[in-house]
Parts: structure tokens; sequence; C-alpha cells
């Protein structure tokens, strides 16, 4: 979905190295060129801060995912949720 504007997501933690069980949460890392889509701000914590919430929106308005969390103070700004597998996606 975000590829299409050049924006990287990668996921990590147990999702990414096959550890995870059925309630585990996705973590996902976000490439920082989604700041360029926010540089009508000047300072960057206010850009990311936009960015991620921006993201954060999109991911809670699909019905498959839940608990959506952003974490900016991470080293690398990631996004944790959950995926309700009991919610049929329509294609």
């Amino acid at each position: 979905m975000f590829r299409l504007y050049g924006i990287e997501c990668k996921l990590f933690g147990s999702c990414a190295n096959g550890i995870a069980i059925k309630n585990s949460d996705v973590d996902i890392a976000i490439n920082q060129k989604i700041l360029s889509y926010f540089n009508m701000y000047e300072d960057r914590q206010i850009q990311m801060s936009s960015a991620f919430e921006f993201m954060g929106e999109i991911f809670e308005s699909l019905p498959w995912i839940s608990n959506v969390k952003i974490i900016k103070t991470a080293s690398t700004p990631i996004i944790k949720l959950t995926v309700n597998t009991e919610v049929k996606v329509e294609e």
C-alpha cells in the first residue's frame, strides 16, 4: 500500500524471524522517506509525528488491523499492530 508512494515498510521481530505465535503483534519499521511528504513543517519532530499519525490512521481504518501503537522514540520508528485473522478481507 505505501510502496506506491516510495515508502518502505519492513517487518521485524517475531513475525520477521518466523517465531510469531497466533496472538503476536506485528512490528513494522518505516523508512523515513515518508517525512518528505510532510516537509511543510520545518521541525523534524513535527514532520515525524504527523507522518506516523497519518500512517496509524491508515492502519486503523483497515478492518483486519487493531491495537495500532506508534513508537516514534525508537532508534528506528516503528508501528506495532495486531492482525485479526478472523476478519474476512474482500478482494
